[in-house]
């Protein structure tokens, strides 16, 4: 696999209606969800500008429109990868998160879809993945999509880029957000 670079441009414009109005829906609803009762340990949004920037650049640059972000929470990122072009699928295991983006995507009008479960095959922490397992829950492979998009926590990147690296045919996109404007793209070789 190859690391790609691709540097967040500072001067980038603001964000299209669609998405600035995506945003501006889900950031009370994200707030609520970080600092409230039911918060979960460590989430964190995406940055929506640095979502939307890069995954303008990349659409039509990496073979394909099909799009899956690993762990979507509040849809938006799915969703602006939406109003983009692609063809955009979440993977998210919470199921409160589940019901919540799906409300904002439809409020939105936005042609996308959020899967509940997990992106990880079962036994990947043990380093024992069964990846046949996986896409028998999902209905699909979550790493046959020309890119797929994640923000992991600190923890997770190894694993996560090595599921990637190991099951993801050749040609296909990692791009991987560490939070503010620090993104790092991978291309499985061909």
């Amino acid at each position: 696999m190859t690391l790609v670079r691709i540097p967040f441009l500072p001067e980038t414009p603001p964000l299209p209606a669609r998405a600035a109005a995506l945003v501006e829906a889900a950031a009370p609803r994200i707030e609520a969800f970080e600092f409230g009762d039911e918060r979960v340990p460590a989430f964190v949004a995406s940055n929506a500008l640095v979502a939307h920037d890069v995954l303008s650049r990349l659409h039509g640059e990496v073979g394909g429109s099909s799009f899956c972000e690993w762990g979507s929470g509040y849809g938006t990122v799915t969703g602006i990868a939406s109003l983009i072009g692609w063809e955009a699928t979440g993977i998210e295991i919470e199921p409160r998160l589940v019901r919540e983006s799906r409300a904002l995507i439809e409020a939105h009008d936005i042609e996308a879809r959020i899967v509940e479960g997990s992106y990880y095959a079962p036994g990947i922490h043990r380093d024992d993945p069964d990846p046949e397992a996986l896409v028998a829950t999902l209905g699909f492979a979550p790493w046959d999509f020309d890119l797929v998009y994640a923000y992991p926590w600190p923890a997770e990147v190894e694993m996560l880029v090595g599921q990637f690296e190991r099951f993801a045919p050749p040609g296909r996109w990692l791009v991987i957000s560490h939070g503010g404007v620090d993104l790092q793209a991978y291309r499985q070789e061909p």
